[in-house]
């Protein structure tokens, strides 16, 4: 191919938008995340990613099953999908199929954000395409589109649902319409559509079942084929249902319906609403936080080029022949704009901070509509008709060096309008983010995996994410499995009799975990215990090289008390002792007494008239380089208990306890007494 020919050529448009794609990409999120060995930026932060990495890590590490996504290791003894931890199955069970060539810390979540961009870029071009053959448009409308919001407010918080790319392709169906009339390839194309989003997420597939609605009804008023209507229709709910049974989505027990339908929806005002998301327009007010799930805002540039559209298509003289010639297309994504868009709004109607009405459901309704109470994401479907219309009616009715101008000003205006957002994505995600996991006690931790025994871990109750999601990385990197995890659906139903069961029935091959404040259960349990990182680990046998703790009563008396005179181990202005006892100023702390202190298990009690939630307390000795885990029995503004070991003889034990709070703490006494 000539020179001259590649630049006119299809190919080379696909071309800019893809360089363009995989630069813009690159500007917000940095390089680092593509990288497949670099795991710390997912982990990082405990949020909705380190979900996503560890559903596929344990996936990855789980032996094969049949359905193909079923996971083994995150529920144990349960089975459970990989559609549920939204590790996006398409890209799962591809790179499990390569698992024994991948290096043991393996992620494709960067990759996939970048085919995201791609996608979304290249889809666009592919149906502008079809309404004007000038490369300049072409490219502008496909790079545009890659700055829509709606996109970035998903990429890594909810990765799989920026396959928005999915959706462009229903649409790209629709409005290429006339390419398959006579053809079977509109079974393929459905089929591929129905498999990619049944395979990335079932939000999208829902959504792409809208636009086959648009798609079948042009079938029925260009061609009166009702029957093939029909097939398609059932070919797309088939293959959802093959793909969803083969990923396990219909095996693992989960609840399919949750609350929180007519929350999680879009209001009236979803496109003209940033929701933090412009650094020119102001936010409008919303009935619930919760509406951001229906964020449709369209961005300044997508809306300046919107209104634009208006004016030219009222007073252009083509528009009349337009919409005769195009009318069946016209009214075919009419009815999916307003099926996606009356689906978004809910059962439940509102509009700025005001609710116009809510429709009672019947059960029956209420339970299925509630499988997707995130109503409000079906918005996206609106939003890219909207992006799509502009762009073609600008081509159809207004000269093109016009069209170019006016695609050329959103390209200026979308981005900046929406920089200081990308500006925070590009803050998290392009400095190398060093992850460093809530288990900080080696020696403990190593201990129980190199335990032969050891294959199970146990949650008593949940723990907060940080901690439950670095438990489940230590446990993955050690070959054990955990009993819970965080699903996109509750499981506590389904495993509480499980946990019930071997917490009163201890088992040799189960590491049982509580948090700190559960210090009063241990005593309900024959196990061994063990503290570390404010985490509380039982065994049934002892754990070699571990120092062991008791939770048997105290002694009668105290072995220890501070007593508070003179102002003496109290920071300098830090606060004074008074004969109720010692007062703690804000920013100021209480240190010492240097008990001499022997091996054991120990409870400090620190009793007062006002101890601050956010007193932070310390136990460590060496003049603060030897520092000892303790766990807290007991906690309110008036005392805090905690039980701490020793796994040595120490000279110097100190109680360090500062003030962090506007207000001042106030301390009666500090007693410390051996557990027997």
């Amino acid at each position: 191919m000539k020179a001259k020919e590649f630049f006119k050529s299809d190919k080379f448009k696909y071309i800019l938008v893809v360089l363009s794609a995989i630069v813009i990409y690159i500007l917000i999120y940095g390089y680092r995340i593509i990288i497949p060995s670099n795991t710390d930026w997912l982990l990082f932060g405990a949020a909705d990613n380190a979900q996503h990495y560890l559903g596929w890590k344990a996936y990855k590490e789980s032996a094969w099953h049949f359905p193909l996504g079923m996971v083994d290791t995150l529920m144990y003894p349960y089975f459970n999908s990989v559609i549920f931890t939204d590790s996006i199955p398409l890209f799962a069970v591809f790179f499990k199929l390569l698992s024994p060539i991948l290096p043991k810390d393996f992620q494709y979540f960067g990759i996939w954000g970048l085919t995201c961009f791609i996608l979304q870029g290249v889809l666009t071009a592919k149906i502008v395409k079809n309404y004007t053959k000038n490369t300049a448009i072409i490219v502008l409308a496909g790079v545009l589109s890659i700055f829509t919001p709606v996109v970035y407010m998903r990429l890594f918080r909810h990765s799989a649902l920026a396959g928005q790319w999915l959706l462009l392709l229903g649409l790209d169906i629709l409005f290429e319409r006339k390419k398959y009339r006579d053809s079977k390839k509109l079974y393929l194309m459905v089929g591929i559509l129905s498999f990619l989003s049944a395979s990335v997420h079932l939000y999208l597939a829902l959504m792409n079942g809208m636009i086959l609605v648009g798609i079948c009804l042009l079938e029925i008023t260009e061609s009166k084929k009702i029957v093939r209507s029909i097939l398609l229709l059932a070919e797309y709910v088939a293959i959802i249902a093959i793909v969803t049974a083969l990923l396990g989505g219909f095996n693992s027990g989960m609840d399919a319906q949750i609350g929180g339908l007519g929350y999680y929806s879009s209001n009236i005002n979803t496109f003209i609403n940033p929701q933090g998301w412009s650094s020119i327009l102001k936010d409008l007010p919303v009935v619930d936080d919760r509406q951001w799930e229906g964020s449709g805002y369209l961005g300044l540039g997508f809306l300046l080029l919107s209104i634009v559209a208006v004016p030219f298509c009222i007073f252009s003289k083509k528009t009349k022949e337009i919409i005769k010639r195009q009318k069946k297309l016209l009214i075919a994504v009419a009815v999916v704009f307003l099926i996606a868009f009356v689906f978004a709004l809910s059962n439940k109607v509102t509009i700025c901070s005001h609710v116009l009405f809510e429709i009672k459901l019947p059960n029956v309704i209420y339970g299925l509509w509630s499988i997707f109470r995130a109503s409000g994401r079906a918005i996206w479907i609106c939003v890219y008709i909207i992006e799509l219309l502009a762009f073609i009616s600008l081509i159809k009715v207004s000269d093109k060096r016009l069209v170019i101008l006016f695609l050329a000003i959103a390209l200026i205006i979308q981005p900046f309008d929406i920089h200081k957002a990308l500006a925070g994505k590009h803050q998290r995600f392009a400095n190398e983010p060093a992850y460093e996991s809530v288990l900080r006690n080696g020696k403990l931790w190593n201990a129980i995996a190199e335990d032969d025994e050891i294959k199970h871990v146990v949650y008593h109750s949940s723990l907060d994410y940080p901690q439950m999601y670095s438990i489940t990385d230590w446990a993955l990197d050690n070959d054990m499995t955990v009993n819970r995890f965080p699903f996109a659906r509750d499981v506590e139903e389904k495993i509480k009799d499980y946990r019930q069961n071997v917490l009163e029935n201890p088992q040799d091959d189960i590491v049982y975990i509580f948090s700190s404040g559960e210090a009063d259960k241990c005593e309900n349990y024959d196990l061994h215990y063990y503290i570390a990182d404010g985490l509380i680990a039982g065994c049934k046998h002892p754990i070699e090289g571990a120092y062991e703790i008791t939770f048997n009563e105290p002694q009668t008396a105290p072995d220890y008390v501070f007593v508070f005179a003179d102002d003496i181990f109290l920071s300098e202005n830090g606060g004074k002792d008074t004969e109720q006892g010692r007062e703690i100023y804000p920013g100021g702390f209480s240190f010492g007494p240097y008990w001499s202190v022997p091996e054991g298990t120990y409870m400090v009690k620190i009793s007062g008239s006002y101890i601050p939630d956010r007193t932070d307390l310390s136990i460590y000795s060496d003049g603060g380089t030897c520092r000892y885990e303790y766990i807290i029995t007991e906690s309110s503004t008036e005392e805090i208990t905690v039980i701490f070991p020793l796994d040595k003889d120490v000279s110097d034990l100190e109680i360090f306890i500062s003030n962090s709070t506007e207000e001042n703490a106030v301390l009666n006494s500090i007693t410390m007494t051996g557990l027997k």
